[in-house]
């Protein structure tokens, strides 16, 4: 086996980095194309203070307590003391 010298050996390895930085671009581009193509289907989300009071919150249900057809939101503490 022939063992090559630092200027060989750059021109050996040269193209085949370049060649790597290429795909790593394209497969970056191609990466953020199919990254905007499915953030549009995705949900946008807003906040909505509910309640200041509950420090901990452990767990949220939602049901239709007064059957009014719109779904109450239920939420407890970690220590299950106080109920929002």
């Amino acid at each position: 086996m022939r063992r090559l010298n630092s200027a060989e050996a750059c021109q050996t390895v040269a193209p085949l980095m370049r060649l790597g930085r290429k795909l790593a671009w394209g497969c970056q581009a191609w990466l953020w194309a199919c990254m905007s193509l499915y953030a549009q289907d995705l949900p946008q989300f807003r906040e909505h203070v509910i309640s200041v009071d509950l420090k901990y919150g452990y767990q949220l249900v939602a049901a239709d307590l007064n059957k009014d057809g719109r779904e109450d939101l239920i939420a407890v503490d970690e220590a299950a003391t106080e109920l929002v």
